[in-house]
Formats: structure tokens, C-alpha cells, sequence
């Protein structure tokens, strides 16, 4: 019996941006999960327990209710700030190109090994991010060294002290 394998093709950005910090543990939510699957949550969990023997013993664990609550509240701070971003998307694609510089840049510091320097990361974004329309070319971003500038400026607030 010959099976086909399906491949998911999703941007590596999607799935970090779906990986939270729970128990000091880097964990994916069920409804996340399903979602990058396109399946339904309870058929997921009804597939990974009839499975049980197929993953290790800490594969899965339940929230408490305040680790739910949290999560909630975060999603609901990002949704809000994503409206916001939306809007200004809206009306100017720089800061369009600046979100997803960021939302990459965020992804590359979850997983350091892709790019070694900032002015790697920002002539790679760059690579992107260029319109093949040359007649787009002065209406996009261009320079390395404003993403290079974005990328100590987020380092900064990083480490900043809270």
C-alpha cells in the first residue's frame, strides 16, 4: 500500500508567531495546530489520543485556568495591535514592508542559525522585498542600513528592563 505524503508549505514567520512560552516550555496550541493542518480542533485531539503511543510523554499537557486566562489576554493585546498595524497598513505599504521585516526578524531571533549578522538579515530581507516592477523601485523600502538600524533599535527594546 503506497501513501502519499501531504506537505504543508507554510512560512516559517506563521508557525513562530503560533509558539508560546507556557512552563518554560515552547508549546503550540491545539486550535493553532489544527488550524496550520486545516482540521478541525476536537478531530486533532481525537487523532493525537487515539495515538497516544506514537509521542513521547510530555507531548501534550492542560492549561490551568490562569495560564488560560493569559493566553487570552495576550491574544486579545495582539489582536487589537494587529487592527491597529492594519490600518496604518493601509495607508502606507512602507510600514507594511517594516511590519514584516519585523514579524522576521522576530522569527530569526527565535532561530539564530538562519542569518548571522543584522546586515545579513537586512540584505536578505531586502532580496524580498524588492518589487519587480522597476517602476515600483523608489516607492519601497531600499536600504540595508535603515533595517539595520530597525534591528538594533528592536535589540534595544528587547533588553530593555521592563
Amino acid at each position: 500500500m503506497n501513501e502519499e505524503t501531504k506537505t504543508l508549505n507554510i512560512p516559517d514567520e506563521v508557525v513562530l508567531s503560533k509558539i508560546y512560552l507556557i512552563r518554560g516550555q515552547k508549546v503550540m496550541i491545539d486550535r493553532d495546530l489544527a488550524e496550520l493542518y486545516k482540521v478541525a480542533t476536537g478531530n486533532l485531539n481525537l487523532a493525537v489520543k487515539r495515538n497516544m503511543d506514537r509521542f513521547p510523554p510530555d507531548f501534550m499537557f492542560q492549561l490551568t485556568k490562569e495560564e488560560f486566562q493569559d493566553l487570552i489576554l495576550q491574544n486579545a493585546i495582539s489582536k487589537k495591535m494587529s487592527e491597529y498595524a492594519k490600518m496604518r497598513l493601509l495607508n502606507d505599504p512602507k510600514q507594511a514592508e517594516k511590519l514584516f521585516v519585523k514579524e522576521s526578524w522576530d522569527a530569526w531571533k527565535s532561530n539564530p542559525q538562519q542569518y548571522t549578522y543584522n546586515t545579513t538579515f537586512a540584505t536578505a530581507m531586502l532580496d524580498k522585498l524588492r518589487p519587480d516592477d522597476p517602476e515600483e523601485e523608489g516607492k519601497h523600502l531600499s536600504s540595508v542600513k535603515k533595517i539595520t538600524e530597525w534591528c538594533t533599535q528592536w535589540e534595544r527594546e528587547k533588553i530593555a528592563p521592563s
